[in-house]
C-alpha cells in the first residue's frame, strides 16, 4: 500500500511529471488521453520486469543486485551485443530523465526562488538580464548534487530505495497541493507549518537513515536515537516497530502533515488573496454570473502610454536596444505604427 501510494503522489508531484503534465499541457483534452494511455504503457513496460527478475533469481544472482540483472542476463548467456544495446538504452533514458528533471528543477528555482530574492533586494536587479545564464548554473548545480548523492549513498542503496527516498519527499506536497484544489478554507499558513513537519520527518526518517549507513553518522543513531531518547529512533519513531521503514515515514510526516495544515487554516485567517485564489481553484469548474456590460465606458487608449510600458517590462530582462526592438516588433505584428489612440481589444 505505501508503494501504490508513493506511486501514485510521484505520477502528480514529481517536478518532472508535474512540469510535462501540467506547464506544458496546453490542450485539457490530452488528459483523457493520458487516463487510459499512462496506465496501459506503466503495464507494458513492467511485464517484462517479471521475466528478468525471474531470470536473474534462477541464475542465482542476490536480489540487492536486481539493477544490474538486465545486463547480466545476455553477459551470462555470451551475448555481450545484448548487453551492449541495454546499457546504450539505459543510458539514453537516464540521460532524458537528468535532462527534463534538471531543467524542471532549474525553472522552479529561477521562477520561484531567484526572481522573488531580486524583488526583495533591489541591489539584485541585474540578474533579471541574467536568467538565463542562473538557469544554467542551476542546471550544473541540481546535476553535482544528484551526483555527489549518488556517489555517497548509492553505494549502499539500490536505485529502486533512492528513489522511494525521493517519492516520499514529494509525497509531502499532497495535503497542500489536494487541500487547495477542494477546501476553501485551505491557506499559505497552514500549507507551510505543513509542509515544514512533513519534510521535517522525511529528512529525519528516510534521509538521515540513508547517510547513517553511508558511513556520515555513526551506526548508534539508529539503534539509539537522538540524544539516546529510544522513542525518537528515526526507523521506529515513537516506538512503532511493526512497520517498515518507509511505511513509517510515510505514515508519520502525512500525519503531522495534514495535521498542521488543517489546524493551521483554521486557526489563521486568509488574506483576500488568498481567499481570492481558493475561489478560483475550489470554484474552477463553477459558472459564474456574466458580466453586465456598462453603460459609461472609455473606448480608446493612448498607446503611447502602452508602448512604454510594454518597453520598461523588456527594459528588466534585456538591454536598451533590445527591448526598444522587441517592442517596435511588437507594434508591427500588431499593425499600430501610424496610430496614436487604440482600441481596447488592440
Amino acid at each position: 500500500m505505501t508503494y501504490l501510494i508513493l506511486s501514485m503522489s510521484a505520477i502528480m508531484f514529481l517536478p518532472r511529471q508535474f512540469h510535462v503534465s501540467v506547464v506544458e499541457n496546453f490542450n485539457e483534452k490530452h488528459i483523457r488521453t493520458a487516463l487510459w494511455l499512462f496506465p496501459l504503457y506503466m503495464l507494458l513496460i513492467n511485464v517484462f520486469v517479471f521475466p528478468i527478475a525471474m531470470g536473474g533469481i534462477l541464475k542465482g544472482y542476490s536480489p540487492l543486485e536486481a539493477d544490474t540483472f538486465v545486463l547480466g542476463l545476455p553477459l551470462h548467456a555470451g551475448h555481450t551485443w545484448l548487453s551492449l544495446l541495454v546499457f546504450i538504452g539505459g543510458a539514453s533514458a537516464a540521460t532524458g530523465m537528468i535532462m527534463i528533471s534538471s531543467i524542471t528543477v532549474s525553472t522552479m528555482i529561477t521562477n520561484h526562488f531567484l526572481l522573488p530574492l531580486v524583488g526583495w533586494i533591489p541591489g539584485l536587479a541585474f540578474l533579471r538580464r541574467r536568467l538565463l545564464h542562473c538557469r544554467w548554473a542551476a542546471v550544473a548545480i541540481v546535476i553535482l548534487i544528484g551526483y555527489w548523492f549518488e556517489r555517497q549513498v548509492g553505494e549502499s542503496y539500490m536505485l529502486v530505495n533512492i528513489g522511494m527516498i525521493s517519492f516520499a519527499a514529494a509525497f509531502q506536497f499532497a495535503p497542500a497541493i489536494i487541500g487547495g484544489i477542494f477546501w476553501r478554507r485551505g491557506n499559505k499558513a497552514g500549507a507551510l507549518m505543513g509542509l515544514a513537519a512533513g519534510f521535517a520527518i522525511w529528512f529525519y526518517t528516510s534521509l538521515l537513515p540513508a547517510f547513517v549507513r553511508s558511513g556520515w553518522i555513526a551506526y548508534s543513531f539508529l539503534d539509539e536515537g537522538l540524544w539516546g531518547i529510544r522513542l525518537l529512533r528515526p526507523e521506529q519513531l515513537f516506538g512503532v516497530s511493526a512497520i517498515g521503514s518507509l511505511t513509517q515515514t510515510v505514515f508519520w510526516s502525512i500525519v503531522f502533515n495534514a495535521g498542521l495544515y488543517v489546524l493551521g487554516s483554521l486557526v489563521f485567517k486568509q488574506s483576500a488573496t488568498e481567499q481570492g485564489l481558493a475561489e478560483d481553484f475550489v470554484g474552477a469548474l463553477t459558472t459564474g454570473q456574466a458580466l453586465s456590460r456598462s453603460l459609461h465606458r472609455e473606448s480608446h487608449i493612448d498607446l503611447a502610454l502602452k508602448t512604454q510600458m510594454v518597453f520598461e517590462l523588456f527594459s528588466q530582462f534585456f538591454s536598451e536596444e533590445e527591448a526598444n526592438s522587441m517592442t517596435q516588433k511588437c507594434l508591427r505584428e500588431a499593425r499600430l505604427e501610424a496610430k496614436e489612440r487604440i482600441s481596447i481589444v488592440e
